[in-house]
């Protein structure tokens, strides 16, 4: 075992003595190249800078070999000649955008859909209408017959609408929609029989003897009248004619996007006159 230790020591240390003796040889060539007798020499790395060139003196009282000639134009200036270089500016392409085609705006589609609706009424709703009679007697009389109370109650089933068939279309500037309606109206005013209510009552000493306590044809008559006129003014407070026609321009408006997909809100216009009866 120490013997082969040795032998590898050996092997190192000879092997160390050649590796120092190619850098004693590469050192020594690259100092040999640096001085006069060794610049033939090729260099071993090609960055090295070339030694610098030997300054020669000129011997005096030479004469000059070189001509006047020779002399002007190795001295002379030499003169720039500018070339001119043609710019060629490329003519602009032309991009010829064709005109939007004009959307047209289905009026035939419009005036016959909305004469072809059927129902004249948007609003329809149940209102109660009570009227009340209150007859009070005074003097000798007001012991025996002090008067008579009659209260009729009464429903009726409203209906408020425009005419669908009554309509004006105008198409304007830029496809501008114009529908125009006449005034929306209360179109019918029915009373429900069965729901109404008839109390009727006789006053006095004579009320005890009453064979019947039965209303006046003529009085209840007048009470239907009174019922309807009351009910017309309760439909103008509660907005009822007003609402259908808000309901009508809204309808008008939407099937009229619907035919004309290319069109906007603001492009359609629904005017409908104001209801006289209300105002």
């Amino acid at each position: 075992m120490i013997r082969r230790i040795q032998g590898l020591l050996v092997r190192i240390q000879g092997l160390l003595v050649n590796v120092l003796f190619v850098l004693a040889v590469i050192v020594g060539y690259s100092w040999l190249t640096t001085t006069p007798w060794g610049e033939s020499l090729p260099r071993l790395n090609g960055m090295m800078p070339p030694p610098a060139p030997l300054a020669t003196a000129m011997v005096a009282g030479a004469e000059p070999t070189t001509t006047a000639a020779a002399v002007n134009v190795s001295t002379a200036t030499p003169q720039a000649t500018a070339t001119a270089t043609a710019t060629i500016t490329p003519s602009p392409t032309i991009t010829v955008t064709p005109s939007p085609t004009a959307y047209v705006v289905q009026y035939s589609a419009i005036v016959r859909q909305v004469k072809g609706i059927a129902e004249l009424n948007t609003k329809e709703v149940l209102i109660d209408v009570v009227v009340t009679y209150d007859a009070e007697r005074d003097g000798l009389t007001a012991l025996w017959d002090k008067g008579d109370f009659l209260s009729v109650k009464s429903t009726y089933r409203v209906k408020a609408g425009i005419d669908w068939k009554a309509v004006n279309v105008n198409i304007g500037a830029n496809n501008k929609v114009t529908v125009t309606f006449n005034p929306a109206r209360i179109s019918s005013i029915d009373e429900i029989e069965e729901l109404s209510e008839v109390n009727y009552y006789k006053k006095g000493i004579r009320a005890i003897f009453a064979e019947s306590d039965t209303v006046n044809s003529t009085r209840l008559k007048q009470a239907r009248i009174d019922l309807e006129q009351k009910a017309r003014q309760r439909i103008c407070e509660m907005g009822i004619v007003d609402d259908a026609a808000d309901d009508a321009k809204a309808y008008v408006k939407s099937f009229i996007l619907q035919l004309n997909p290319l069109l906007s809100t603001d492009d359609v216009e629904v005017v409908i006159g104001v209801d006289q009866e209300c105002r």
